[in-house]
């Protein structure tokens, strides 16, 4: 009897073990890093929430260029220097992709140099990079958009 209940609880046991590494493994697989999962934690943001999608323009006509996996670029409908990018880009074309974002920057101060309340937003831009998805952020400095992002993909702030 004795024998009997101790194997029904290694029994219990292994398989409350087994379901609980079932999970993780689950939830770690839907919940896998996409440009489109990335776009909707930013859009969810004050003042991220009224943007639009935009084409390829200005410095980022060069990802028409490149192989890069994925890119969504979304661009303010109050006429601030609010906007974000989210590229995924294979791991070797990260640097490029950096660059890029650098060049837009130079734009968005050119844009708006005559807007000293924009420049100064310009001047909080981040560029994060998490190994094959770089995000580019102009947003306010209170640095709400650097981190969602840092949290969404578990990074530890420099």
């Amino acid at each position: 009897m004795v024998k009997r209940l101790f194997s029904s609880a290694i029994f219990r046991a292994a398989a409350m073990i087994f379901l609980s590494i079932t999970c993780m493994l689950s939830v770690n697989i839907l919940r896998r890093p996409s440009v489109d999962s990335v776009t909707a934690l930013l859009l969810s943001l004050p003042g991220y929430s009224d943007m639009s999608e935009t084409d390829l323009q200005g410095a980022y006509t060069e990802f028409g260029d490149m192989q890069v996996k994925s890119v969504r670029i979304f661009t303010s409908n109050d006429g601030s220097a609010r906007e974000f990018a989210v590229v995924r880009v294979a791991p070797i074309h990260v640097k490029w992709v950096m660059a890029v974002f650098q060049n837009r920057v130079q734009e968005l101060l050119s844009e708006y140099k005559d807007d000293p309340e924009e420049l100064h937003r310009i001047q909080y831009f981040r560029i994060i990079n998490n190994g094959e998805f770089v995000t580019f952020t102009v947003y306010d400095a209170n640095y709400t958009a650097e981190n969602a992002i840092h949290e969404y993909f578990n990074i530890n702030k420099p």
